[in-house]
């Protein structure tokens, strides 16, 4: 799998989230890429995404990240 280096990351999940098909996978290490490139503030990475908050949040919690203390 190619991996997408920390300066790509915003602008690759800006592409891919228009593209079918993008393996979930490769949508969880990438958003994750960009949360710790913005020191993990979700706002922050949402809106270098061009996405809201809670979507970021849904997309997340959809791939099977969970929040610190969450069970």
């Amino acid at each position: 799998m190619r991996q997408i280096t920390r300066k790509q990351g915003d602008r690759f999940l800006s592409l891919v989230s228009v593209q079918p098909g993008v393996p979930d996978d490769l949508w969880r290490d990438n958003l994750l890429v960009v949360l710790e490139r913005h020191g993990g503030h979700m706002t922050n990475a949402a809106e270098a995404l061009g996405i809201t908050r809670k979507t970021l949040w849904d997309k997340l919690r959809s791939l099977g990240v969970k929040a610190k203390g969450e069970s």
